[in-house]
């Protein structure tokens, strides 16, 4: 079967934020998938097998036996009929399948005949299958250790595959902090931070905001941009963006919109003109407090809806911590040394002298 995949399938989008959120795409080999696809090669006796992801064009392949190849179209992907199942699903001849009429990994000498896979789901988000086939057609199907078998593979390429994502976000963490401490000022820590998490979430837009005495206006000096969005450096009248945003982040709670066009927080006339003007759809701000004030905001904007994954949240969360902490400590620290700096000017250009008191003469 040849063509896109099926609107029943799932949404293409939610899987490939899952995809890019994982960073599991075009990366080089790892030994724990490659066990998985050669223990599911052994279990089955297949010529085949495979841990693979479905993006938005392509079948990747992330461990493979019996393929020698990364990444397949996705009009000849097998496996992207598997998504809808939500489990396991079999295939005992593809070549009687009427699903698969045309596919050229099936109609051709010595084609492929037999399928049996498991789905791979985040957060209810098929993203990919372990799975083995053959060349031969297998009627009787998958016994019950097989079955039991192909789902525990399953349950452990996904537990690879958070354990990558996390050694993922730990480099993200430790690059941040190093880059950070050798930036050379509070805007350099601030465009470091942005354009880093801008990176690592693909995301349109990056920036931090800081908030004027009246608590009123926002004043950007710097943003990190990419893609089909605007600058918002400048000052910003904060209710622009929707009074009841604001009075969450006054309220120290991170604003999360999904769709800023459907959110009631962002659809009034004025927020929406506001956000289209930038061209930004989503969006995620975390507001920093002090002194139970509101002190300042990172924020991200991107150009799509996006459903924003709680740990991307908390991701963002703890960079703006890390940002916000790093900017005070560096511009106290600063504002001591230009005190210090005043004060020694200071006793350099003061007349300095002695005096000689003779108790006796006085």
């Amino acid at each position: 079967m040849t063509g896109a995949i099926e609107p029943n399938c799932c949404d293409a989008g939610a899987r490939m934020e899952a995809l890019e959120r994982f960073g599991i795409l075009d990366t080089e080999r790892e030994a724990v998938f490659d066990s998985i696809a050669d223990l599911a090669a052994a279990l089955f006796d297949a010529s085949i097998a495979v841990v693979n992801f479905i993006a938005d064009d392509r079948q990747f392949f992330k461990a493979e036996v019996g393929i020698g190849a990364r990444e397949l179209p996705l009009d000849v992907s097998i496996c992207r009929l598997a998504l809808p199942s939500g489990g396991l699903f079999v295939v005992p001849d593809l070549a009687a399948d009427d699903r698969f009429v045309g596919n050229p990994l099936v109609h051709v000498d010595a084609g492929l005949r037999f399928y049996a896979g498991y789905v791979l789901e985040d957060q209810g988000v098929p993203i990919g299958t372990v799975c083995v086939l053959d060349r031969a057609p297998r009627p009787q199907g998958l016994t019950g250790a097989q079955r039991i078998g192909l789902k525990a593979l399953s349950i452990q390429a996904l537990a690879a595959l958070d354990r990558s994502a996390e050694a993922r976000r730990d480099r993200f963490t430790i690059t941040l902090t190093e880059q950070m401490r050798d930036a050379t000022g509070p805007v350099d820590m601030m465009e470091t931070a942005a354009r880093l998490l801008g990176q690592y979430l693909r995301v349109s837009q990056v920036g931090f905001a800081e908030v004027d005495a009246d608590q009123a206006h926002l004043r950007v000096d710097r943003d990190w941009t990419a893609g089909p969005i605007a600058s918002v450096v400048g000052r910003w009248h904060m209710d622009d963006f929707g009074k009841q945003s604001i009075a969450e982040m006054k309220a120290g709670q991170t604003v999360v919109i999904t769709d800023v066009s459907t959110d009631p927080r962002s659809n009034g006339s004025v927020a929406s003109a506001a956000y289209a003007a930038l061209g930004a759809r989503s969006v995620v701000v975390v507001p920093l407090i002090r002194g139970g004030m509101l002190d300042a905001t990172l924020f991200l904007h991107h150009s799509e809806p996006r459903a924003w994954h709680v740990d991307e949240i908390a991701l963002v969360e703890d960079t703006a911590a890390r940002l916000w902490g790093a900017v005070l400590r560096k511009r106290a620290d600063d504002d001591l040394a230009t005190r210090s700096r005043e004060l020694e000017a200071l006793i350099g250009t003061a007349p300095i002298g002695f005096a000689y008191f003779d108790r006796a003469h006085r």
